[in-house]
């Protein structure tokens, strides 16, 4: 299970591993602060900032991982603690998330 606090990035390890120079380690190596978080499948950073969270996804697609394809999620989810949700259409279905209280 993903913990969600504030803005909170998600990828599948096995895209992260496949798309990432480095695989999995590159991937926690672009990570610009201490909210790594993972489960069996997948990993995760959070962003008190609209700005850090955008930032780290268009690091991410210029990994070569794509954040939207018709509309929805498709290698990177973003997740909103205060909107309690994703902030786009999900369709992860193994994808288990806890909102998580900032503290």
């Amino acid at each position: 299970m993903i913990p969600v606090r504030y803005l909170t990035v998600v990828v599948r390890k096995t895209t992260a591993a496949a798309k990432v120079p480095g695989g999995l380690e590159g991937f926690k190596k672009l990570i610009p602060n201490r909210t790594l978080r993972e489960d069996t499948d997948f990993i995760s950073a959070s962003f008190m900032s609209g700005g850090d969270c955008e930032d780290f996804s268009k690091q991410l697609e210029a990994e070569g991982l794509v954040l939207l394809e018709d509309g929805a999620f498709k290698d990177i989810a973003i997740f909103d603690f205060f909107g309690r949700g994703p902030t786009a259409p999900c369709h992860w279905p193994d994808l288990a998330v806890e909102y998580v209280r900032p503290t």
